[in-house]
């Protein structure tokens, strides 16, 4: 797997290498049971069109940038060891996006355009709540649309456990509460 950090000065030097591929998209903090179903969804695109698969994710985090710093994110788990799953999920390609208040200024169709279409993206899956853009005004199930009918989209849906949404927070609120026993549940393995 090849890891490309991506930011405003070499954003160009990739576009010119890209290769038509399939991504998911989204910030994969843990890499939870969610998140494996929007990786696994990607693969299986990736496969049946004989196609790369990538994964997007963000750096930091975007909750950091856009509160000027005052809002902190405790990581579940570090980018090394975020690389090492996403190998063993059989990603082709990891691109890790500088967030800065730059790139969070973008509007959703310049995003679609200069991170998805120009990096030769084809096919994107994300999460039903995943956000782009400025204010995270593009979602979705607006993306087709941002890409004027260029690039396919599949929305991965919910997934729950016990009706409450899997998600990062989720699992970061039980870490904190002390309540580890429910996350091999959320996250499809043992938190360590």
């Amino acid at each position: 797997m090849e890891t490309i950090y991506l930011n405003r000065d070499n954003l160009m030097d990739w576009q010119e290498k890209a290769k038509p591929s399939v991504v998911a998209l989204g910030f994969f903090d843990g890499i939870h049971l969610g998140h494996r179903e929007v990786i696994k969804t990607a693969a299986q695109i990736a496969k049946r069109n004989k196609l790369p698969l990538s994964v997007m994710s963000f750096f930091p985090h975007p909750k950091t940038v856009i509160s000027n710093g005052k809002k902190q994110v405790s990581y579940l788990i570090p980018l090394s060891k975020k690389e090492e799953r996403f190998r063993d999920l059989g990603v082709d390609t990891f691109y890790l996006v500088e967030f800065d208040k730059q790139f969070s200024s973008l509007l959703p169709v310049e995003f679609v355009s200069q991170y998805l279409l120009n990096l030769g993206v084809v096919h994107v899956v994300a999460g039903f709540d995943f956000s782009y853009g400025y204010m995270g005004t593009g979602h979705i199930d607006r993306l087709k649309s941002d890409s004027y009918g260029r690039i396919g989209v599949t929305k991965v849906e919910k997934m729950e456990y016990k009706g409450e949404k899997i998600s990062s927070t989720c699992i970061r609120e039980r870490l904190q509460s002390g309540n580890i026993e429910e996350l091999p549940f959320l996250l499809g393995r043992p938190y360590n």
